[in-house]
């Protein structure tokens, strides 16, 4: 029981560290709030559509790129308007509307805000 806790704060713990921009040490951000992000000194390309970029003092990361480049597996379940990110047999069902997270399928958390 303790294992899929720890993963549950582990993503909630990179969500937080993808929005504050802290997955790369280098955040270069233009005029037009456009920010570049890299993995083990990879920079990640993005579709100009689904660029990272800066709103106000918080970063927008896709999260599955920036998912899939740090090694998780990702679906978007568009029934539900949800994400399904899995890592060594453990899912994270991440639900867009209501900024809801359920963790294989039983704990459930509920965060303020929204998720894009």
């Amino acid at each position: 029981m303790r294992r899929p806790k720890r993963f549950l704060l582990s993503m909630l713990a990179c969500s937080l560290l993808l929005s504050a921009g802290f997955v790369t040490p280098r955040v270069a951000q233009a005029a037009d709030n456009k920010v570049t992000l890299s993995v083990n000194g990879e920079v990640l390309k993005f579709p100009a559509a689904e660029a990272p970029y800066l709103e106000g003092t918080m970063i927008m990361v896709p999260v599955r790129q920036a998912g899939e480049a740090l090694g998780f597996e990702t679906a978007y379940i568009k029934e539900s308007s949800s994400l399904q990110i899995k890592l060594s047999g453990t899912e994270l069902l991440m639900k867009l509307e209501g900024g809801q997270f359920i963790l294989n399928g039983k704990d459930t958390l509920t965060i303020e805000g929204q998720l894009f």
